[in-house]
């Protein structure tokens, strides 16, 4: 396809001199696209993890913001450090100490 303009839902989007342009007017080459598809593909499957996570937890969809990186990063802190929900403390060097040694 060469040096079309495309409609509907693609609005702005065009095939100039064999490369797709963007409506801001950036050029991408047929090989460039195969990242395209892995970007898409990597957003898809972020967009279905989130959607799994608020499935497990009872999040309403309703602009609910689920702080995904948070609840990940508590979950390895309580594998790794054997630390519990109570936060830092006196207890929590030597559990992290306790941890390590093993």
């Amino acid at each position: 396809m060469r040096d079309r303009a495309l409609t509907g839902p693609w609005a702005g989007f065009a095939f100039r001199c064999g490369k797709l342009v963007t409506p801001e007017g950036r050029e991408f080459e047929p090989e460039d696209l195969a990242y395209l598809a892995l970007t898409v593909g990597i957003a898809q499957e972020w967009r279905r993890m989130m959607q799994e996570h608020r499935e497990d937890r009872g999040y309403r969809l309703d602009g609910t913001v689920v702080h995904f990186r948070d609840a990940v990063r508590r979950r390895y802190a309580r594998r790794v450090c054997m630390v519990d929900d109570s936060g830092p403390g006196p207890g929590l060097r030597a559990n992290v100490l306790r941890a390590r040694t093993r």
